[in-house]
């Protein structure tokens, strides 16, 4: 064709790229053709242009990869404790949908639905156990390629209740019983520098407090660096909150300490848990 020639219509049969969205019925010959590519598009393969036809045949790229992470500002809840699966993916064509599917200790993959297509994220609830979890995502593109199933990091999530040897309080600690606390005990200080320390493996770690009207501010340090300030006052109670959350990009040693600041007229903090991911 030349390119004075005027442009045809030509009508092609309506396709869907997902179950949902129609595709257009009618394509001009001698167009820009930007948006070509997947197996339902090799109707256009006749089309003579006069140019090049881009086919888009390549899969997205999903990145990040699934990832369970502990949600700071949360309650664990019957003993199950709130994460949040995320993930992505990229592609010229765009992403229209997402697959997340999981496996316990290497157990067959299961689906889990997600709140839309287009969702990249997951809330879950987990217990903690020696269980470990692991997630993978596939992603489709807009004009049908899809990605294989890709995994994330296994999660293997760990309380330390109050009471584990595994911290180490100092400073003037006492432990009481808390029904509504998630072990159903925690310590509590007034004293300014009391200090309790965990020593862990892990990628992720989290403190677990309450929140009420005769708490103080709790200084939070990582690695022995001061990350964070909690304050743990508040008019109305909260158990089993999750109050601080920390993450690295791989599994190392870690320690994480809490200490009290002492605020005046309402010192006390309290060590409900401390939880874990690795």
């Amino acid at each position: 064709m030349g390119s004075s020639q005027i442009e045809k219509a030509i009508l092609l049969p309506s396709r869907e790229i997902d179950g949902s969205t129609p595709r257009p019925t009618h394509v001009l010959l001698g167009g820009d053709f930007t948006r070509i590519g997947g197996s339902d598009q090799a109707h256009l393969a006749f089309l003579q242009t006069g140019s090049s036809v881009p086919i888009d045949s390549t899969a997205p790229a999903v990145s990040p990869l699934p990832n369970a992470i502990l949600r700071k500002a949360t309650t664990i809840a019957s003993g199950k404790v709130p994460l949040l699966v995320r993930w992505g993916a990229t592609d010229p064509s765009g992403v229209c949908s997402y697959a997340l599917q999981t496996s316990v200790n290497g157990g067959s993959f299961g689906g889990i639905p997600l709140a839309t297509k287009m969702a990249t994220s997951r809330a879950i609830s987990l217990a903690p156990s020696a269980n470990t979890h692991l997630y993978q995502v596939r992603a489709t593109d807009c004009v049908g390629n899809a990605s294989t199933f890709k995994p994330g990091m296994s999660t293997r999530l760990t309380a330390f209740q109050d009471g584990n040897a595994a911290i180490h309080y100092a400073g003037g600690w006492t432990r009481g019983n808390a029904p509504l606390a998630f072990g159903n005990t925690i310590h509590t200080t007034t004293h300014k520098g009391a200090s309790a320390t965990l020593t862990f493996t892990g990628r992720q770690v989290a403190y677990v407090a309450t929140r009420r009207a005769n708490r103080g501010t709790a200084h939070v340090y990582i690695d022995g660096k001061l990350v964070a300030n909690v304050n743990l006052h508040n008019g109305t109670q909260m158990h089993r909150r999750i109050v601080f959350a920390h993450s690295w990009p791989t599994d190392g040693s870690h320690t994480i300490k809490i200490v009290c600041a002492g605020t005046a007229g309402h010192a006390t903090v309290d060590v409900d848990a401390f939880l874990t991911i690795r």
